[in-house]
């Protein structure tokens, strides 16, 4: 997601300076500075930003690729940002409009998708929709709100004003930013307090938990009803529990067991003891174990396949792998010989894109889907498909803690209780007759960008001569890691039957050899096959994105189950 920040300057014209003597150069600018804008011959030439360290230092001899880019300020200001942080891969900022900028003061573009504390923002900016807005303002704000105040202008505010507008919510804008883009409403009207709505994070988090929970269960649903075996695990919010016991408050403080875990302090008696709760005995080697901080997507190498849908119940990140969900479930089926493996399909706690993740999976009737959400009243009692864990949670005792600050984080005790749990609906499954038939063919979810991308890479691939509806066209999608002859036997097999072949080299590099020298080699073993056309595979054709499996076949080799 695109977000604008202000940042203090200090303008430099520099001609040649060596990297070190830059950085002391501009250490003594921290304390007043948070960036240097470069300047060479009096035009833009990089910057340094500050607030890293050590500063990062964006400018063309120090950084491969980086190219001096600034921005205009129009309705288009986020798709700009976007291709130019496609342009140059290693930037993290983007002057705005140089000639705007004050002596001090300048406004960069920051593209904050990976930031941890925006994650809301991210997952929805990319799904606000009419419906979905106003299915949030009808049923989970008052009826009576009179006006929405967008604060400072980003990708989500910017958008959420275009739906509201679309719907009829009066809106106030604030910040000058928005006045640049062409908006300013002032709506100076009184309006009782309890009559506005503030478009902050909490209200970003509301809307995005408001449909994560709404989607997860009306995409079940859709899937139940093309006969996939799919469930919704509804965990209960800490609000649901009724007692806890002093050491789960203790685990409710910032500094609890998460934070233990995560951070690896456990020096206190205190500490080591909430340390032995969570994790049972052995702790000291648990702890300092590397391995046990890895978690893979896939368990096992099965043909039938247990899905895990979620936020971090899922993915394992509240302990350690060895007492996560998947592993400890992972155990309880192979005790009782069911062959399944598990995989894990991590999504953000309030993510809207739910729906679209779920429908990218290949699903048979021998899979199951488990997809865990937290307590929604409303949803609960309609659907049969739902399986409440709230007894789970209530039977606890204090001797293991069940999660640390809210109860989908959870630790050994929760995770093995709710393996139990879900172990007699694998096993019901289990036992029916299935044929491994696909249910379901997964579809990669594509956002509006990434089709703009698409469409760019055919453009660049088109063939390059007259090709009538008699001819045909073949592909193959190739490695070549290395490329041998038997790669080269198949190009020229290929090329016989066909009026016209692509070769479509894997462009992600994980593989031994990088993609340069596998697409040079290709290039150069059928320089002598008129027909052919060597050409990237692109993002779309095989990548990590489309044909995930792909990449993992050597790694889970390597991986214990």
């Amino acid at each position: 997601m695109i977000k604008f920040l202000r940042k203090r300057i200090k303008k430099e014209n520099w001609r040649e300076l060596s990297k070190d003597k830059i950085i002391t150069k501009v250490l003594e600018y921290r304390e007043e500075y948070e960036a240097v804008i470069v300047y060479k011959n009096d035009d833009y030439y990089g910057y340094i930003d500050l607030n890293q360290n050590p500063p990062i230092i964006m400018l063309p001899e120090y950084e491969p690729g980086f190219k001096p880019l600034e921005l205009t300020f129009d309705d288009e200001i986020f798709e700009k940002a976007y291709d130019l942080f496609e342009q140059c891969t290693h930037l993290n900022m983007i002057p705005l409009n140089l000639e705007l900028s004050a002596d001090d003061i300048m406004i960069f573009a920051c593209n904050i998708c990976s930031v941890v504390n925006c994650k809301d923002l991210t997952s929805l900016a990319a799904c606000v929709h009419n419906d979905r807005v106003k299915s949030f303002f009808a049923e989970k704000l008052q009826k009576n709100i009179k006006l929405v105040v967008l604060s400072e202008l980003n990708e989500f505010t910017y958008k959420f004003y275009k739906v509201l507008k679309e719907i009829g919510v009066s809106t106030r804008t604030e910040g000058y930013l928005w006045t640049l883009i062409g908006i300013n409403d002032n709506n100076t009207g009184v309006v009782s307090e309890n009559k506005i709505c503030y478009a902050t994070p909490e209200l970003v988090r509301h809307i995005g938990h408001f449909i994560y929970q709404k989607e997860c269960v009306s995409e079940v649903e859709a899937l139940r009803k093309k006969g996939i075996n799919a469930y919704t695990l509804v965990i209960p919010y800490r609000e649901d529990l009724n007692e806890f016991s002093l050491l789960e408050d203790i685990m409710f403080k910032p500094e609890g067991a998460l934070s233990l875990i995560a951070k690896k302090k456990h020096k206190t008696k205190l500490d080591k003891y909430v340390l032995s709760k969570c994790l049972g005995d052995n702790v000291k080697n648990i702890i300092e174990a590397k391995e046990e901080y890895i978690y893979p997507d896939i368990l096992g190498d099965e043909e039938a396949t247990i899905y895990l849908v979620g936020p971090c119940i899922v993915s394992g990140e509240a302990g350690l792998e060895s007492f996560s969900l998947a592993r400890i479930l992972k155990g309880l089926i192979e005790d009782k010989s069911l062959a399944y493996k598990i995989k894990r399909v991590g999504i953000n706690r309030n993510n809207p894109a739910v729906v679209s993740i779920v429908e990218e999976l290949d699903i048979t009737d021998k899979d199951i889907v488990f997809l865990f959400r937290e307590h929604w009243e409303a949803y609960l009692e309609k659907y049969d498909s739902c399986i409440d864990l709230a007894p789970v949670y209530h039977q606890r005792t204090t001797e293991q803690l069940f999660f640390t600050n809210i109860p989908i984080h959870t630790l050994r005790a929760g995770n093995e209780a709710i393996a139990n749990y879900m172990l007699p609906y694998i096993i019901e499954n289990a036992s029916k007759s299935r044929t491994g038939q696909y249910l379901q063919l997964g579809v990669p979810f594509l956002t509006i960008r990434e089709k703009k991308r698409l469409m760019n890479y055919i453009e660049t691939v088109k063939i390059p001569c007259e090709i009538n509806k008699h001819d045909t066209v073949g592909a193959i999608v190739m490695n070549g890691n290395p490329f041998t002859y038997g790669h080269m036997y198949l190009i020229e097999e290929a090329a016989k039957i066909v009026t016209y072949l692509y070769v479509m080299v894997v462009e992600e590099d994980l593989s031994e050899f990088k993609y340069v020298d596998r697409i040079r080699m290709i290039r150069e073993g059928v320089r002598h096959i008129p027909n052919v056309s060597v050409v990237p595979s692109g993002s779309f054709v095989l990548s990590r994105h489309t044909f995930r499996a792909y990449f993992e076949k050597e790694e889970m080799q390597e991986l214990p189950v």
